[in-house]
């Protein structure tokens, strides 16, 4: 009996140190996504913020969710292409200007 739940034990302790690795890589592959979505929220906002524009107007400009715009903002989700599109228009710039704001942070 006492072999058995060493055995289980070992077990146990194995498939922690294998989740803990499987999470260290996650967060090293996303490195580099997470740092362009938390560039592209904060360029995103201080826009928004230049032109006295709500997350909720701007959400309505653009048909969007107020609550994804502020994801956004956060770095929690990337835009899609048209989320893209439809946010440069709502802030009256061109998408390639927006994106080129960002590019420049990046720098």
């Amino acid at each position: 009996k006492k072999k058995k739940k060493k055995k289980k034990q070992k077990k146990k302790k194995k498939k922690k140190k294998k989740k803990t690795k499987k999470k260290k890589k996650k967060k090293k592959k996303r490195g580099i996504a997470l740092n362009s979505e938390a560039i592209f929220g904060q360029v995103l906002k201080n826009i928004r913020k230049e032109q006295k524009v709500s997350q909720e107007e701007l959400a309505f400009r653009s048909n969007l969710d107020r609550t994804y715009i502020s994801m956004l903002e956060r770095g929690i989700h990337q835009p899609t292409l048209n989320s893209l599109l439809a946010i440069a228009a709502a802030l009256d710039m061109k998408a390639a200007e927006l994106v080129g704001l960002v590019e420049d942070e990046m720098e």
